[in-house]
């Protein structure tokens, strides 16, 4: 019996399909981060992990008990509405003019294990 594909996968049918990678790793700042599961855009209760593809690379690392969906709609919005309080909303601001085409998101890990992971390594 073969075993699901681990990694970060888009599900190809919502807005945000676009911007999951699909990716079963991720280097990132010279770490290599593998994902611990298999995830989707209609996944909940996970780690994230936010970037862009510019030479100013930032990466967030972020949680959500909500859906991966609803969450990184949510930090669209922030950067269509400009909102300098948030940090991902205040790079594309400043470094890419207000143009989200970049951002991209790399879904790790379950909630409850993925934050310790994360940090420790």
């Amino acid at each position: 019996m073969a075993q699901d594909p681990i990694g970060s996968f888009a599900c190809g049918h919502c807005k945000i399909s676009c911007r999951v990678r699909n990716l079963s790793g991720a280097f990132i700042n010279g770490r290599k981060f593998t994902s611990r599961g298999q995830f989707f855009c209609s996944s909940h209760s996970v780690v994230y992990i936010r970037g862009c593809c510019c030479s100013n690379v930032k990466w967030y690392v972020g949680q959500t008990k909500r859906f991966v969906k609803v969450q990184i709609l949510e930090h669209l919005g922030d950067i269509q509405r400009n909102n300098m309080r948030c940090p991902v909303a205040e790079h594309f601001h400043v470094v890419h003019a207000d143009s989200d085409e970049s951002f991209f998101v790399f879904l790790h890990s379950r909630l409850c294990i993925g934050v310790v992971t994360l940090i420790k390594r």
